[in-house]
C-alpha cells in the first residue's frame, strides 16, 4: 500500500515537548525551523559520468568511472555529477563529498552489487548501535552542501542476495548489543565477514545542509535512507519500492532539523522513524541532542 507524506518537520527539542505548546506557539516554533533549513549551495562546476568511462545498458561495470569523476569533483571544490539515461551496474559503494550534487536524470539507474567484498567497514550505526560495517551504498560523513537530486532511480538489489541475510543476523546483532551496553570502544566494534548486518542504501553520518529530492530508491538491503548525527535536510519528492526486511522508508537517528515533503512511501516497514540510538550508549548520546 502506498502511502503520501505531504509535510513532516522533525527537530528534537531537549526541554520542550512540540505538543505541549499552544497552536501559537507550535506555529512560531515549526517556522524558526524551517528558517533553519537551507538547501546546499554547490559550485556551478559539472560533469558527467559518461566523461569518465561510464558505459550505461552494456553490463559493463561503472564504479570505477563513479569513483573518478568524484574525485574530479574534489579537486575541483566540489559540482555537479551528472547520470544520463541508461542502466549503470556499480559493484560498491559511491562515497559522496561535501559541495556536490549527485543528479540522475530522468530514465537512469544505478543498480549496486551483491559482493561483500566490495563494500569496505566504514563508522555507521546498526540498529542504533555505533559500530563497523559494510560500508552502505551511497555514504558520506562529516559533510557539508550536499545533493542528491533528479528523478532517476538506485537499485539496492536487495531481494537478489542481501534478503538471504535477515535469518543470519542475530549472533552480530546480540554481540552489538552487549557492546553497547558495557561500553566498548566503537573503534574495536568491527563487524563485515560472516556478521551477516545488511547495510543502508542510503547513509550520511554527521552531516549538515542537504537535500535528497526527487529520485526513486528500490529494492534496499536494509534500511533505505539514514540520517545519523545530522542536521538540516531537506527531502522531498521522493518515491519507493523497496519490500525486503526492515526496509524503512527515512530513518533519523541523533538527526535535527528536517523537513519532508511530498514524499511517496511504498515500502515494507516503518515510512519515517526518528531514533535517539539503543540502549546504554543512547542515554549517553543524550547530551548530543541538547547541543543541536
Amino acid at each position: 500500500m502506498k502511502i503520501k507524506c505531504c509535510f513532516f518537520i522533525c527537530c528534537f527539542l531537549p526541554f520542550i515537548c512540540l505538543a505541549q505548546l499552544s497552536t501559537e506557539e507550535q506555529s512560531t516554533y515549526i517556522a524558526k525551523i524551517i528558517e533553519r533549513i537551507q538547501v546546499p549551495e554547490t559550485p556551478e562546476y559539472s560533469i558527467s559520468v559518461i566523461d569518465f568511462g561510464a558505459r550505461p545498458n552494456t553490463g559493463r561495470e561503472s564504479k570505477r568511472a563513479f569513483d573518478k569523476a568524484i574525485q574530479d569533483l574534489k579537486k575541483k571544490g566540489g559540482g555537479t555529477l551528472n547520470v544520463p539515461k541508461g542502466e549503470y551496474i556499480v559493484n560498491g559503494p559511491l562515497h559522496l563529498i561535501s559541495n556536490m550534487n549527485l543528479h540522475l536524470e530522468e530514465g537512469c539507474m544505478l543498480t549496486f552489487g551483491t559482493n561483500p567484498d566490495d563494500y569496505p567497514l566504514v563508522l555507521t550505526s546498526w540498529e542504533g548501535t555505533m559500530l563497523y560495517n559494510y560500508s552502505p551504498l551511497i555514504y558520506g560523513k562529516d559533510l557539508q552542501n550536499v545533493a542528491i537530486t533528479g528523478s532517476g532511480t538506485l537499485n539496492g538489489s536487495g531481494d537478489q542476495f542481501w534478503e538471504g541475510w535477515k535469518e543470519k543476523e542475530g549472533p552480530a546483532k546480540q554481540k552489538s548489543r552487549e557492546m553497547n551496553h558495557g561500553s566498548i570502544p566503537v573503534e574495536d566494534r568491527k563487524f563485515g565477514e560472516n556478521n551477516f548486518l545488511r547495510p543502508q542504501l542510503i547513509q550520511l553520518v554527521n552531516s549538515s545542509t542537504i537535500l535528497i529530492e526527487g529520485i526513486h530508491i528500490k529494492n534496499a538491503p536494509f534500511w533505505c535512507l539514514h540520517l545519523l548525527k545530522c542536521k538540516g535536510a531537506t527531502l522531498r519528492g521522493l518515491s519507493y519500492d523497496s519490500h525486503n526486511s526492515n526496509n524503512d522508508g527515512i530513518d533519523l537517528e541523533y538527526t535535527s532539523d528536517v523537513l519532508i515533503e511530498n514524499v511517496t512511501f511504498d515500502n515494507s516497514d516503518d515510512n519515517i522513524a526518528i531514533k535517539a540510538g539503543r540502549d546504554h550508549e543512547g542515554w549517553l548520546n543524550k547530551k548530543h541532542l541538547q547541543r543541536i
